[in-house]
């Protein structure tokens, strides 16, 4: 599968915002608002965890960070009395899927960091300007989006024959031979 667009972040934005509000405001009925928000908070960064593993082009894996996520949302829903560090951890922990399945680089990487913060801020921002959840959701999530405009890899300065060195022509030659092994092996 290729890699998400922008206009898949931004549907997947305004899905997750419609059913995070309306599931809060089902749920606040039965428990604290602060609860709720958690349970929110938890099921929305799964389903976004869960569309990023449905579109990463790698398939190796995906058991191992469905079982890690799991297993630091519950760390994160059992030691973290903190609504802030709450949402931190869970913007952190998409950030952490991003980077293992989508970026090369470091640099972009950390690009994905300052875009998760930003994130977090314009939803925090939302949700002090409109006391609207909805928004805050939108505003997470659409900026959330906006990782794929981050280069997939730095940009690699050419000789004149149109190679960077040696060393870039021997990895080539290597991963063409890896690639013709594994297709006898079909």
């Amino acid at each position: 599968m290729n890699r998400p667009t922008l206009t898949h972040g931004i549907v997947a934005a305004a899905v997750l915002a419609v059913a995070g509000s309306a599931f809060f405001a089902g749920l606040s009925l039965w428990v604290a608002p602060h609860a709720a928000l958690r349970w929110v908070t938890t099921l929305l960064a799964g389903s976004y965890g869960a569309y990023l593993l449905a579109n990463a082009d790698h398939r190796t894996g995906r058991i191992v960070a469905v079982v890690c996520w799991c297993v630091g949302a519950i760390l994160t829903a059992t030691f973290v009395n903190s609504l802030a560090l709450f949402l931190i951890f869970h913007a952190a922990m998409i950030w952490l899927l991003r980077s293992l399945y989508y970026h090369s680089s470091i640099v972009a990487a950390l690009a994905d960091l300052g875009l998760s913060a930003l994130a977090l801020t314009a939803a925090v921002w939302a949700a002090m300007s409109s006391a609207s959840l909805w928004l805050a959701i939108w505003c997470l999530f659409l900026t959330q989006a906006l990782f794929v405009l981050l280069p997939r890899r730095s940009p690699v300065a050419l000789d004149a024959d149109g190679d960077n060195s040696e060393f870039e022509r021997a990895r080539r030659s290597a991963e063409s031979a890896l690639r013709r092994l594994a297709a006898m092996d079909r």
